[in-house]
């Protein structure tokens, strides 16, 4: 069964969204930062909103306790499990 941590939020580099909230965790907390720990957002640029959407909703602290999404888990349409 796939978590929605594993779903692709970056299909050109393969990012996951639960790599991403571990890189917003060990604090890189904007755009930029995420770029640089992670590789996401730096082929096509279409996961840019998704990136701003997880920081923000990371920001409210609206993740689990686990570091897991509350809500839907954030992917373009095409993304899917590792």
């Amino acid at each position: 069964m796939t978590s929605p941590c594993d779903l692709l939020v970056c299909l050109c580099s393969r990012v996951s969204e639960g790599e991403l909230i571990e890189a917003i965790h060990a604090g890189h907390q904007d755009v930029a930062a995420l770029r640089e720990a992670t590789g996401a957002n730096t082929g096509c640029g279409d996961c840019l909103e998704d990136l701003e959407d997880l920081l923000a909703h990371e920001a409210e602290g609206n993740g689990s306790e686990e570091g897991g999404p509350q809500k839907p888990a954030l992917h373009h349409p095409e993304g899917g499990p590792l």
